[in-house]
């Protein structure tokens, strides 16, 4: 499946904020928080690959939210590539 830009963007972005957050001093007790939404984020970005779209976006939108505001360029992302998706299936529903 193809993933748009912007989510990948958003999970390398996310990965960057987490890596700071974990090798600076003054935010120890946020780094845990930080590392356990990312690795919901990239859960939800491995469910996606395996055609589970729709389940993969709302799981990575979950692990963004910790992220505002950056996180949204993930969710924008995620939320494009869902509606690619949708387009292409209605695409092929109703014109093939």
């Amino acid at each position: 499946m193809k993933t748009h830009r912007l989510t990948i963007l958003g999970i390398i972005i996310n990965t960057l904020i987490t890596a700071f957050i974990y090798f600076t001093e003054d935010y120890k007790g946020l780094d845990i928080i930080m590392i356990i939404a990312l690795v919901i984020c990239y859960i939800g970005f491995i469910v996606m690959q395996f055609n589970q779209a729709k389940i993969g976006s709302i799981i990575f939108c979950i692990g963004s939210a910790v992220f505002i505001p950056i996180g949204l360029v993930g969710i924008i992302g995620v939320r494009k590539t869902v509606q690619n998706i949708e387009d292409e299936e209605f695409y092929k529903a109703h014109y093939e």
